[in-house]
């Protein structure tokens, strides 16, 4: 279960977000939906460790994370602009994280190709990042997210920018993923159609 308790945020003295409380039990979806600039990012970032909080806690499984480094958390996230590094190869993007944990060459590579077929690019291991169309690039990214096993998966509008067939092929893959896993996940989206097919429940942010 991931549990916010009382979180806020402030930027140079502004609030961002205020005293937000919210639980996710374990292996559900949470919709976070709202206008835009109304913080639906700020709170996947907070949770994940990217942004100091101003007050609150961030839990999973009981295990208090609020002061956690980033890669210490045990959390995956897939952002709007996928955060590939350019200078490394498909396979090198995906086995970047289990490279920090120590995990051996061999392993790396076995999930690499187990997480390029989930993904349906079995033959990209090899590609150069710039040469992904935005959708590769999207199932790329979340192949990355995906290659440690995290207990939380953080999806900040992932199907944006995308045509409309590759954004429901992309959409059903996540629901295949989701459903056959016991990740917890959050899905920040403005777009209702994605939050009633991925998501068990959902809290909308107001001004």
């Amino acid at each position: 279960m991931l549990k916010v308790t009382n979180l806020s945020v402030s930027y140079a003295g502004t609030p961002i977000i205020s005293d937000l409380s919210f639980e996710v039990p374990t292996a559900t979806t949470l919709a976070i939906t709202g206008p835009s600039g109304i913080g639906k990012s700020t709170v996947l970032q907070a949770i994940c460790g990217l942004v100091r909080i101003s007050s609150g806690a961030i839990s999973v499984d009981d295990r208090d994370i609020t002061q956690l480094p980033t890669h210490k958390r045990g959390i995956g996230m897939v952002t709007q602009t996928n955060d590939l590094f350019p200078h490394l190869t498909v396979s090198q993007n995906i086995a970047f994280g289990l490279r920090m944990r120590g995990v051996s060459p061999r392993e790396a590579s076995d999930r690499v190709e187990e997480l390029l077929e989930l993904v349906g690019l079995p033959d990209f291991s090899l590609r150069e990042i710039q040469s992904l169309s935005g959708g590769e690039a999207r199932r790329i990214a979340l192949a990355r997210s995906l290659a440690p096993s995290p207990k939380i998966l953080l999806l900040d509008e992932p199907f944006t920018g995308l045509d409309d067939e590759i954004r429901n092929s992309l959409m059903h893959q996540v629901q295949a993923i989701l459903q056959s896993s016991t990740m917890t996940s959050i899905l920040v989206t403005h777009d209702h159609s994605e939050a009633d097919l991925l998501a068990s429940s959902s809290l909308s942010l107001v001004p």
